[in-house]
């Protein structure tokens, strides 16, 4: 591939002034007889170069920059009023067509910067030259001397680290069903490191990519060891809704310039259904509790995870429906309200939120010794939750508190 790149900054090689003219250079002047070819006054010479022999990998990283520094020499009063043109020969396309020249003054260290290009899809061997030609007009008739420069390079472009299952992952069921894990393929490079454990968000819609979303984890991953090259994503339960898991893989690989990080990116898209009736799971589903019908002991608080189907934050107690004798047990508290406040309630890490449920055999002042202690037995109630802003959520937490006389007991 031939590529023009129009260079007017050579005009400032010593100090010479002047813009304009592409028409080539004069072989004569007015008075002093005619002048040399250019290519025997004005030469390119002492050619140094970084870059030709790379080792890279198919990833988000580019093929490496291949420099070329050269020195113009000679009678520089030559270029008076001309504009340079480099053009760059690349067969293999390996490089950007956008460039940076880097030139001095004094003609000298002239550094000429190419840009390597995606290594996606680019897995190979490549060995072959740039070819860079200095020139007065842009179809280059005129060259300097010692133009074209020929930079030999070897350039392999190697097997990254990629997922290789087929897309799209979409992953489907009912709230409150957790899904089956999501086993996704990789390739790696055979010098590379093991692969890091992958790192994976949620990204809901209408709502930008960012590690700081409060749902932000799906729920537990692990990467299997080689050679079976997996990444197992357990997705958890979620509230109804589609939303996007990236997952991401990271592994660190060796070059002639040290070791590279690469990375990997897919995504799962994942889809829970509403059912009828259904408006909350809890986990476990009832809070189980046990103290002793003693003033001198507090009570006890247990957690619950809570997962709404709108994906609401129900995190302190509405009301208390305190469940009456029954044959299955249940004795009734009478007046004695048992169940608690709310104590540590959090976001988890996955979409679900921990509430901490408590209850005490004798409620009242805790300083009051003599308050009234219940009964031993096993006392039910149903407790309503509620967001921040007041909405109740219609399914209750069911709590059983069981007293004993003593500890153990």
């Amino acid at each position: 591939m031939w590529r023009a790149l129009s260079i007017s900054v050579l005009l400032s090689l010593a100090g010479l002034a002047g813009c304009g003219g592409g028409g080539g250079d004069s072989a004569s002047t007015g008075g002093g007889g005619a002048q040399p070819p250019l290519a025997d006054s004005v030469r390119l010479s002492n050619v140094r170069t970084k870059g030709t022999a790379q080792t890279t990998y198919v990833s988000n990283l580019n093929i490496g920059d291949l420099s070329v520094t050269v020195d113009v020499t000679g009678d520089l009063t030559r270029l008076s009023g001309q504009t340079l043109y480099v053009i760059v020969e690349d067969v293999d396309q390996l490089f950007l067509a956008d460039a940076t020249l880097r030139t001095s003054v004094d003609g000298l260290n002239n550094e000429l910067i190419l840009q390597g290009s995606p290594t996606a899809g680019r897995q190979g061997r490549y060995k072959g030259p740039v070819k860079i030609r200095v020139c007065t007009d842009v179809a280059c008739t005129v060259q300097l001397g010692n133009s074209p420069i020929t930079v030999p390079y070897d350039i392999e472009v190697r097997e990254g680290l990629a997922f290789t299952s087929k897309a799209p992952l979409v992953v489907e069921a009912d709230f409150g069903v957790i899904p089956e894990d999501v086993v996704i393929s990789y390739s790696a490079p055979a010098a590379a490191d093991v692969p890091s454990s992958p790192t994976l968000f949620a990204i809901l819609p209408g709502t930008p990519p960012s590690l700081d979303l409060q749902d932000k984890t799906p729920k537990s991953a692990v990467v299997q060891s080689d050679p079976a090259k997996t990444v197992r994503v357990s997705l958890g339960t979620a509230p109804v809704g589609t939303r996007t898991i990236q997952v991401g893989l990271s592994t660190r690989a060796p070059t002639e310039a040290g070791t590279v990080t690469l990375n990997a990116a897919t995504e799962i898209t994942y889809v829970v259904r509403p059912v009828a009736g259904k408006v909350a799971v809890f986990d476990p589903n009832t809070v189980e509790i046990s103290t002793v019908a003693s003033p001198i002991y507090g009570g006890q608080f247990s957690p619950v995870k809570v997962l709404s189907a709108d994906g609401k934050r129900y995190s302190s107690v509405s009301r208390v429906e305190y469940l009456a004798r029954s044959p299955s047990g249940n004795l009734d508290a009478g007046a004695l309200q048992w169940v608690t406040s709310v104590l540590n309630s959090t976001p988890s890490s996955d979409w679900t939120q921990t509430v901490q449920l408590g209850g005490t055999a004798c409620p009242g002042n805790i300083m009051d010794m003599s308050r009234p202690c219940l009964a031993p037995g096993r006392y039910d109630a149903l407790v309503y939750l509620k967001t921040e802003d007041g909405l109740e959520l219609t399914a209750p937490v069911p709590v059983s508190m069981t007293v004993r006389l003593q500890l153990g007991g």
